[in-house]
């Protein structure tokens, strides 16, 4: 995929984001988990970030605001999957500890035969 961004809910509290997450595509994902947020009965909400090839600061601002609001709202947002590049970000931020799901390693999928 070059450029854009992907958002499409797979189940009522799984979201799949793919492409790139930058300044240009962010409020797409922003806007989307804010419609969900405010809609959902889930207790958790899971992003599964394993086809996101880019994100930048503003991309992680959307993390943020959404894991806020979830939290407000008594909600858990997570992200399982999240590539190396993503990964580094969260680990950096200190975001790893709030939103990736235990258990997860790094990498482009989760692997075979793993249990939720």
């Amino acid at each position: 995929m070059t450029g854009g961004l992907s958002v499409d809910q797979q189940e009522r509290g799984l979201v799949v984001v793919a492409g790139e997450l930058s300044l240009a595509e962010a409020d797409k994902l922003d806007r989307h988990l804010s419609g969900l947020l405010a809609a959902t009965d889930e207790e958790l909400i899971v992003l599964d970030l394993a086809s996101l090839v880019f994100i930048d600061s503003t991309g992680l601002g959307v993390l943020v605001r959404a894991q806020r609001a979830a939290s407000e709202r008594g909600i858990r947002l997570a992200v399982r999957n999240p590539g190396p590049q993503t990964q580094r970000l969260l680990s950096l931020t200190g975001l790893d500890a709030h939103l990736v799901l235990p258990g997860q390693a790094p990498g482009p999928k989760s692997s075979a035969g793993s249990t939720g």
